[in-house]
């Protein structure tokens, strides 16, 4: 019964693939038509005779889908592709080149950008740098001179649009991966709205509520005026990048630069009454350029501060945490009086004992107060006798090193000795070398005493 139950209740490996397959399937679908409604708004802002724009929305999609679902996704990118370039022209070679072109950039910036060793987190400058400068320019840079070339052999544009096509090419799908790309892993980070939500404070998400009506409101105003006056967006960016890191200067800088981007497609506010388009181009891909590369550089060199801040403050805490329960090792009585017992027996056989009275475990009285007998500066003791202090010495007992003492020079049995331990530190007899002192032999010293 309970075998039958197990093989009901086991999934079908056939089923278990087919579903799968299914939801392989789905992701590539939805891939598909978004980088089809990206292509779809990226074509609203062409600017040369050739279908190329500013800022090319389905390459950021496409980067994005790699870095976040694989290399497996290219599937997707292929279909979304061709969707855009049959919609738009009959099926010809160049449209072929540049459905390839469309899917080979964005999987070379996913290869370049994994051997940069990148993070999703992008809490790094090296992160920040190596989007911009591998994922975005290095990894457009082959598929804008191939697909720029494509048109040009095709006869869509003469040799003297070349060099302006490729450069819109160029920086319009670079612009792609700077503006989308942080933009789509900022909000990936925010994880489930639920949670999010419940752990967002009230006053934080106003303050992020401002800073988007802000910055919508700024850019309306600047972008419509031929003032020149959207540097106004950078104390935005900066504001966003301090409170909110990638998560507030993502969508200041993609807001920015969709403004920027429709008012020199109009050739409107700022960029009215320029002389030609490259004009145009050129001062909207610097301008759209600094913002991306701003926020996304600042947000970086923020998240990386703060980590760093909260590293140092979980150490402090480890290391407080360690101080606070630690207790130094208490050892019981008996072990350390049998530590000092064994000093003091080690101090009296070598002879050259420090006069401390250490005493060994006899019990007797030494010259500390404890039991055994004080141990001089290498001299015998005699039981009963005073000596230093309550250590005493015996006439003729032999001094510092066992030299023989003076029979002139005797202690008085009961008499202390010197309250340093030291078996009279003021008697010739007891310091050999110095002047009147007898040598070995009981001979008179070099005084002739």
């Amino acid at each position: 019964m309970r075998a039958r139950d197990a093989v009901q209740v086991s999934p079908n490996p056939r089923a278990r693939r087919a579903h799968r397959w299914g939801g392989y399937a789905a992701q590539l679908s939805l891939l598909a038509v978004v980088y089809y409604l990206g292509a779809r708004l990226g074509g609203l802002q062409e600017v040369t005779a050739a279908p190329v724009t500013p800022m090319w929305p389905p390459t950021g999609v496409a980067v994005l889908a790699l870095l976040t679902g694989g290399p497996r996704l290219w599937p997707g990118i292929t279909l979304g592709s061709l969707l855009v370039n049959l919609t738009d022209a009959p099926l010809t070679w160049w449209n072929l080149v540049i459905c390839v072109v469309g899917t080979g950039g964005p999987l070379l910036a996913y290869y370049l950008l994994r051997r940069a060793d990148l993070q999703l987190e992008l809490d790094r400058t090296r992160d920040a740098l190596a989007l911009v400068f591998v994922g975005a320019f290095a990894g457009m840079l082959p598929g804008s001179l191939l697909g720029s070339g494509s048109l040009l052999l095709a006869g869509v544009i003469t040799p003297a649009e070349w060099l302006p096509t490729w450069a819109v090419w160029w920086t319009g799908e670079a612009m792609g991966v700077l503006v989308l790309v942080p933009f789509g892993l900022a909000m990936r980070g925010l994880g489930p709205l639920g949670e999010r939500w419940r752990a967002t404070t009230g006053r934080r998400a106003l303050e992020a509520a401002a800073l988007i009506v802000t910055t919508v409101g700024l850019m309306m105003v600047t972008s419509g005026t031929k003032a020149r006056l959207m540097f106004l967006i950078f104390p935005l960016l900066i504001w966003g990048a301090l409170r909110f890191q990638h998560r507030g200067a993502a969508p200041c800088a993609l807001i920015a630069t969709v403004f920027a981007s429709r008012a020199a497609v109009l050739s409107a506010g700022p960029f009215a009454g320029l002389e030609n388009a490259q004009q145009n181009m050129l001062g909207l891909q610097a301008y759209n350029g600094t913002v991306a590369l701003t926020g996304l550089v600042l947000a970086a060199v923020i998240a990386e501060r703060d980590a760093g801040r909260v590293a140092i403050e979980r150490t402090v805490e480890q290391l407080s945490a360690v101080v606070t329960s630690y207790q130094p090792l208490r050892l019981s009585g008996g072990i350390a009086d049998e530590r000092r017992d064994g000093r003091g027996v080690r101090g009296g056989r070598s002879g050259g004992g420090s006069g401390s009275g250490r005493s060994d475990r006899a019990g007797l009285t030494g010259g500390n107060g404890q039991a055994g007998p004080a141990v001089g500066n290498g001299g015998a003791v005699l039981p009963g006798q005073a000596g230093a202090p309550g250590q005493t010495r015996n006439p003729g007992q032999a001094g510092a090193s066992g030299q023989t003492g003076n029979p002139g020079q005797t202690d008085v049995p009961g008499q202390p000795g010197p309250a340093d331990g030291s078996d009279r530190a003021g008697s010739p007899a007891d310091r050999p070398g110095e002047g009147g002192r007898s040598d070995r032999a009981g001979r008179p010293g070099l005084d002739g005493r």
